[in-house]
């Protein structure tokens, strides 16, 4: 006599392995997509770290430039003249992203001070991103 629940004892079926497979494959897929963001979003936020470094660092260059000569007292055109400074180039250290700086040197109306904005910005794959940050410069500021 055949015991009723030997059926039940054999095992998996090729079908059921199948389709344990079919749902473990779309659970992973979903864990791939998750961390190629997860990449992505810490190479982004490398290069605007660099990018916030490297800004910072030539403000405060800027801030320690006189903006009248120390020798003859005149205006410091070379750096602070009203017009865009063109961009130059650098490489993070340990990274062939490629930023571009320059700055940009306002007018204060009334005042013999500046704003000078600095500029960051570098191509993301296709897509350019910047960092700007602004700052006064006076006669007596540094």
């Amino acid at each position: 006599m055949k015991n009723k629940n030997s059926m039940f004892m054999r095992g998996f079926t090729v079908i059921e392995i199948l389709v344990v497979l079919l749902i473990f494959s779309v659970a992973m897929l979903g864990g791939m997509k998750l961390l190629k963001i997860t990449v992505q979003g810490n190479d982004h936020a490398e290069d605007l770290l660099n990018a916030i470094s490297w800004g910072k660092s030539t403000v405060e260059n800027l801030k320690m430039a006189p903006l009248y000569k120390p020798d003859t007292g005149e205006y410091n055109d070379d750096i602070f003249g009203e017009r865009v400074h063109p961009a130059d180039v650098g490489v993070a250290s340990g990274s062939n992203v490629f930023f571009y700086r320059s700055w940009t040197v306002y007018p204060i109306s009334g005042s013999d001070s500046k704003r000078v904005e600095v500029k960051i910005w570098w191509d993301d794959k296709g897509t350019t991103r910047y960092y700007a940050t602004t700052f006064i410069k006076g006669r007596n500021s540094g």
